[in-house]
């Protein structure tokens, strides 16, 4: 009976030392993703400033921002859509300190003194040639073979620390605003296309940051998400089946 006493205080001891330990994790990770967080928001505040034309905040931080009332506390950038014919003054965002890259699928605003991340050339180039329309359909090791004959010429290597702002240029056709990319591995739709009335804005509050985001947020956020849009789904990265948007059928 004494043996078995001691087992169980043996295991309690063990449960709450697990639970300890956990604790000092989630603890550990909130600290950081709030410094994370005020990091964004402080580059954000200055890129703001730095923008001719219209835009808007979408994606994961429009999210956060309309189902909780702030930014989603694992996510670790904003997304920012400018509309056609706007843009960012260089000039004025190096006075603020600030520095632009050109990246891929979308420009990287960010703050030379934070921490640079590696990363691998070939991986990074190859999720890029997966949002591809020319590759649309295609297998991963057609994808990869596409990769190969482009890399050398195409591959950039990237200069922008963490965190950053994704800038992410819309363009016009047939009258809709469009990204011209495939994004059917990340979003609900294959493509992101916008009639020209979901990107009118209104301006809103990120904590006491004055910004842009639609007024139609609630369809925009269905076309980025779909209709579970209010239900949270952490680390989200889904394959959708949706039917394919051919952006030279269309």
């Amino acid at each position: 009976m004494f043996l078995c006493f001691y087992v169980f205080l043996y295991l309690l001891f063990i449960y709450y030392i697990y639970l300890y330990i956990l604790y000092i994790f989630i603890y550990s990770i909130t600290i950081y993703m709030n410094s994370i967080h005020t990091k964004l928001l402080k580059i954000l505040e200055d890129l703001i400033l730095c923008i001719e034309g219209e835009w808007f905040v979408g994606d994961g931080a429009l999210l956060g921002l309309i189902r909780d009332n702030k930014l989603i506390e694992y996510d670790d950038d904003i997304d920012i859509y400018l509309l056609p014919g706007s843009k960012i003054n260089k000039e004025k965002l190096n006075k603020l300190q600030l520095s632009y890259q050109d990246y891929y699928l979308c420009g990287k605003v960010y703050d030379e003194n934070n921490v640079k991340q590696k990363k691998n050339k070939w991986i990074e180039y190859i999720n890029y040639n997966k949002q591809l329309p020319i590759n649309y359909g295609c297998n991963r090791s057609q994808i990869i073979e596409y990769a190969k004959k482009t890399y050398n010429k195409n591959c950039i290597s990237h200069t922008f620390t963490y965190p950053c702002i994704d800038i992410f240029y819309l363009e016009e056709y047939e009258n809709k605003h469009i990204l011209p990319f495939y994004f059917g591995n990340i979003h609900k739709e294959d493509y992101i296309m916008f009639t020209k009335d979901l990107t009118e804005t209104m301006d809103t509050y990120l904590y006491d940051l004055k910004i842009k985001i639609p007024k139609k947020y609630k369809e925009v956020l269905e076309i980025l998400y779909g209709k579970d849009w209010r239900i949270p789904v952490r680390n989200y990265y889904n394959t959708f089946s949706s039917q394919s948007l051919s952006l030279s059928e269309q």
